[in-house]
């Protein structure tokens, strides 16, 4: 879940200490596809021998692996103030301009910037 995530990523700050503070930016987007990842480590993909075919599968792969949607679970934004960075890039994959500027508002609302 989204509230897992974070309390995942806040470990993992703690457990780098100092080395934490070096972040300078988050790509900040949430991708929950652990399912898809245990069942692609239970049967992986046979690669075809084509390059563009061999293409083709692995940004399949990549686009289910990180779909890109907004990271919106209350603890989002302490999370990113936690972190400090510099920079937030909210980066996310939709079909329409309605859509992105959906999920862009969603993202905001979630970081109290709407």
């Amino acid at each position: 879940t989204q509230e897992e995530a974070i309390i995942y990523i806040r470990q993992m700050l703690a457990a780098h200490g100092a080395l934490a503070k070096q972040i300078r930016g988050v790509h900040l987007h949430q991708s929950l596809t652990g399912a898809y990842m245990m069942c692609v480590r239970k049967n992986p993909p046979v690669l075809p021998a084509d390059a563009m075919a061999r293409s083709a599968l692995l940004f399949e792969y990549v686009f289910r692996v990180d779909r890109h949607l907004p990271f919106t679970c209350p603890g989002v934004r302490e999370l990113v103030e936690e972190i400090e960075p510099e920079y937030v890039t909210f980066e996310f994959i939709s079909s329409t301009r309605l859509q992105h500027r959906r999920m862009l508002n969603r993202q905001m609302r979630a970081m109290g910037m709407l």
